[in-house]
């Protein structure tokens, strides 16, 4: 994984499932010093302060999927996260964790997390990471998040049913995908 955004494609070119790629990519015309760099909204990183942050990769490659290994190449590490004044600051802590999507760091950091795998028949990979928990009268919020592994159809949405007289009193999403929700107890 290198550090230069040199030939980095557009992630539509990519089926994470055969572990194709278009090459050259395409490269439509994105400049300026972030352009196809990791970006995180200063006001993400400004909200919870002792909020725990990590970033994953995954490599894809055709001989992984051909050998039934695409789901194997993911890995994770945890980032520290330090600000001065208007300046924030990303390094990585601990070793890299491989083998394993960075969803599963949400499920280790916290033992309330449960992530589950959703294989599409004949195709790819997705996890689903979900927590619970109460806010006190008969409230509880419930967190979300989704991850495509190896799906090269990908998702179009994602729903989730509440019993009847259980209507959510707030949901929304972030930019790392995770989805809140606010809901009584039935």
């Amino acid at each position: 994984m290198g550090s230069e955004p040199i030939g980095l494609g557009p992630r539509i070119e990519v089926d994470a499932h055969a572990g194709a790629h278009v090459h050259p990519p395409s490269n439509p015309p994105i400049t300026g010093p972030h352009a196809r760099r990791l970006r995180i909204a200063t006001a993400d990183l400004a909200l919870d302060p002792v909020a725990r942050w990590f970033v994953g990769a995954q490599c894809i490659a055709a001989d992984y999927a051909a050998a039934a290994n695409a789901d194997n190449n993911p890995s994770w590490r945890e980032l520290a996260v330090a600000t001065t004044g208007t300046e924030w600051t990303l390094t990585t802590l601990g070793p890299t964790t491989t083998e394993e999507a960075a969803l599963r760091a949400w499920q280790a950091a916290d033992p309330g997390v449960t992530v589950v795998a959703a294989r599409v028949p004949g195709e790819g990979l997705f996890l689903l990471g979900c927590a619970a928990t109460p806010l006190g009268h008969g409230l509880w919020r419930y967190e979300y998040a989704l991850l495509n592994q190896s799906s090269h159809r990908s998702a179009r949405s994602f729903r989730v049913p509440l019993p009847p007289g259980s209507p959510a009193r707030t949901s929304g999403s972030t930019t790392s995908r995770v989805i809140r929700a606010t809901a009584s107890a039935a």
